[in-house]
Order: C-alpha cells, then sequence, then structure tokens
C-alpha cells in the first residue's frame, strides 16, 4: 500500500523543492542586483542611484521569473482536483 501512495508524495516534494529554488532565486537575482548597483555607485560616484535601479529591474526580472516557475510547475496538483471537482469526468 504505501508504494501506491509513493508517486504522489513525490510529486508533491518535487512541487515543494521547485517552489524553494524559485524563491532561492528570487533572493539570489535581488542579492546580485543590489551588489552591482552599489559597486556601480561606488565607482562612478552617482549615489544611490544605480543600486536603486538595479533593485527595481532586478525585481521585476526575479519576480517575473519566479511567477513564470509557479505557472509551470507550481499550479499541476490544483488544476488536477479542479478537473475532478466539476464533474467533468
Amino acid at each position: 500500500m504505501e508504494n501506491s501512495r509513493e508517486p504522489s508524495n513525490r510529486k508533491g516534494w518535487v512541487q515543494v523543492s521547485v517552489i524553494a529554488a524559485a524563491g532561492t532565486q528570487l533572493g539570489a537575482v535581488l542579492g546580485a542586483s543590489a551588489f552591482i548597483g552599489a559597486w556601480l555607485d561606488s565607482k562612478l560616484a552617482t549615489g544611490p542611484w544605480l543600486a536603486i535601479v538595479f533593485v527595481v529591474v532586478g525585481f521585476v526580472g526575479g519576480f517575473w521569473n519566479f511567477l513564470q516557475i509557479l505557472k509551470k510547475y507550481g499550479g499541476e496538483g490544483d488544476r488536477d482536483s479542479s478537473k475532478s471537482d466539476d464533474g467533468s469526468r
């Protein structure tokens, strides 16, 4: 009986790991963009402006990537349960 539940449990862990990786990527992009912006600000003496621009661009790009990953991998279980709930089987 445990073998029959193993694939669905594994699928759940795969989804959790993909979502966790997406969150980690978002944090890494924000950190890297803040570091690059601050470094450029120190080299070009532009104040905090490049850091702000890089953080905003990094956030937009990182969040867009996060949403794409969630759309691709995160909602698969929800789609299956919604199909069975409406009685279309």
